[in-house]
């Protein structure tokens, strides 16, 4: 049996905000069912690939997806999913994807990049973590998901090979309990 829920709350939280690229709110389509918006950056994400001046890599500001009001849980967590959909444009790739917890990373961050098999990272606008038997190296229980503080850290960064400037659009967020 599976159950899936959508967050209420989105906040921004920088570590570095002169360093890293913000984020808009934006009327135009629907993330979930949180307030009919989805989140835009506020600029570009650039890859500046010059030895000259180093190589600049930006990263966004981690966006953490919380109040998932999950009223009806089984008794026993075996695993949980995270659907992410957004708007890339082939060069926008993860680096944080890990669970909160009373306003506190917990777990094991669940990005890793997935390659083809000539190495290519493989970046689409519908990505999954988690799955029915994972639980993202954490004890998870029913009261800790029903917690109104519980939920999801999603931060991005530049593709790590190729030179752009990209921006990214969250469109929906989704926690699937299995």
């Amino acid at each position: 049996m599976s159950i899936s829920f959508f967050p209420n709350s989105v906040e921004q939280v920088s570590e570095a905000p002169d360093q890293e690229i913000g984020w808009r709110q934006s009327s135009t389509t629907n993330m979930g069912y949180l307030l009919d918006s989805r989140w835009t950056t506020v600029s570009s994400l650039s890859h500046l690939a010059n030895p000259a001046c180093g190589d600049l890599r930006n990263k966004t500001w981690a966006l953490k997806c919380t109040g998932f009001q999950m009223n009806t849980l089984p008794d026993v967590i075996t695993g949980l999913q995270l659907d992410l959909n957004g708007q890339r444009n082939g060069r926008i790739v993860d680096e944080v994807i890990q669970l909160t917890y009373l306003g506190n990373a917990i777990g094991s961050n669940n990005f890793e990049y997935v390659t083809d098999s000539e190495g290519h990272l493989k970046i689409t606008n519908e990505t999954q973590y988690g799955g029915s038997t994972d639980l993202w190296g954490t004890e998870l229980t029913p009261a800790m998901l029903q917690d109104p503080s519980f939920g999801v850290i999603i931060k991005f960064q530049s593709h790590p090979y190729y030179p752009h400037r990209c921006g990214i659009t969250v469109d929906s967020v989704c926690l699937t309990v299995y």
